[in-house]
């Protein structure tokens, strides 16, 4: 028996060779671990569903970076974005963005984003076929990296078989590098 299962049952004064009090504290314990795993991956905000008819509202850069959380939903911008002096990790490393993001004609602004031994950088890393990206104002980004690097997508990857593209629409980026 390991030293915190030992420890919890001293502290609950349940005897060690209590089956049913051992099974107990360990259902207890991944129930515990499920709601703190259910944190991190929640939806975006409150506010929506993520369907295409009630997407997540994006109102902040946490917010934003959970997008990385479900990389099929649909979003939509509640407002202007300001990420200045936020340490950012492009949406999808490590995945395929698949979902939409509406601007709705707001900003994201400010992004510094130095990873100049990285492939694939952007605000977004990596979108694929069907993905949607519209209505958004990207101003003063500073984006480096080795190579695929942009504003908003570093790699935008061809669906092989129907040689679909993901879709880019009413996109403007001014002041950016």
């Amino acid at each position: 028996m390991d030293v915190v299962s030992i420890y919890i049952m001293r502290a609950l004064k349940f005897k060690p060779e209590c089956r049913t009090q051992k099974i107990n504290i360990i259902l207890i314990l991944l129930t515990l671990f499920f709601i703190i795993c259910m944190c991190f991956i929640a939806p975006v905000s409150a506010a929506g569903t993520g369907e295409v008819d009630d997407p997540f509202i994006v109102t902040n850069p946490t917010e934003l970076q959970s997008i990385q959380n479900n990389l099929t939903a649909y979003y939509v911008l509640g407002n202007d974005i300001d990420l200045t002096g936020v340490t950012w990790t492009p949406i999808a490393t490590g995945g395929q963005f698949l979902g939409e993001l509406n601007g709705a004609g707001y900003t994201i602004s400010n992004l510094n984003l130095n990873l100049s031994l990285n492939t694939s950088v952007g605000l977004f890393s990596v979108a694929s076929s069907g993905a949607s990206f519209k209505n958004i104002m990207i101003d003063s980004f500073t984006v480096v990296g080795e190579n695929n690097v942009g504003a908003l997508v570093g790699h935008i990857k061809m669906a092989e078989a129907t040689h679909d593209w993901c879709v880019i629409d009413n996109v403007d980026v001014t002041n950016s590098n």
